[in-house]
């Protein structure tokens, strides 16, 4: 499925929080994840816009999830697949490794998550990085309604990758 995607940097968690409630938005859940991405080299160096092999465990859930090389623009757009697993999250990561996968990174954050009708809202913390939003719509008109309806700008978000984007800021 094709996902378009943006991010805010440093916002107010409880004003979003709020103007998701007004919006019409659900929360989803709320949960401590944990992510390892994947690469087939044991030294990868992530590029900008480079593929993605991601697994995410929450609420006891493991997902696997694959995003292809990305689009960047005013957006980041990429085709994702991801699906469930019904193996631990150290099992799935065993079976990668031994398909030939390194670990390239592995951390942990809290996410809230929020969703109205195909949109999906996440806010994403984690120690030592401010609080950031992220928006995933299906297209750039969906994405450019839902900024509107927050009162943000897709202008003031960023397409970058995390992966790119930390290093350069939090030197």
């Amino acid at each position: 499925m094709q996902e378009v995607e943006l991010k805010f940097l440093d916002i107010n968690k409880e004003e979003i929080e709020q103007k998701l409630h007004a919006i019409g938005a659900k929360k989803v859940r709320a949960a401590q994840t944990r992510s390892t991405y994947l690469g087939r080299e044991k030294n990868y160096s992530y590029t900008e816009g480079d593929p993605v092999l991601r697994i995410r465990e929450y609420d006891a859930l493991v997902s696997v999830t694959h995003k292809s090389r990305s689009k960047i623009g005013t957006v980041r757009v990429a085709e994702e697949t991801e699906i469930q697993v019904h193996s631990t999250y150290e099992e799935t990561i065993t079976l990668f490794i031994a398909l030939g996968y390194h670990i390239i990174k592995e951390f942990y954050k809290y996410r809230t998550h929020y969703e109205k009708q195909d949109v999906s809202y996440e806010i994403d913390e984690q120690e030592g990085i401010p609080t950031l939003l992220e928006i995933e719509t299906r297209s750039e008109e969906e994405m450019r309604t839902a900024c509107a309806e927050l009162g943000l700008r897709m202008e003031e978000g960023t397409a970058e990758h995390l992966g790119i984007l930390y290093p350069r800021i939090f030197r």
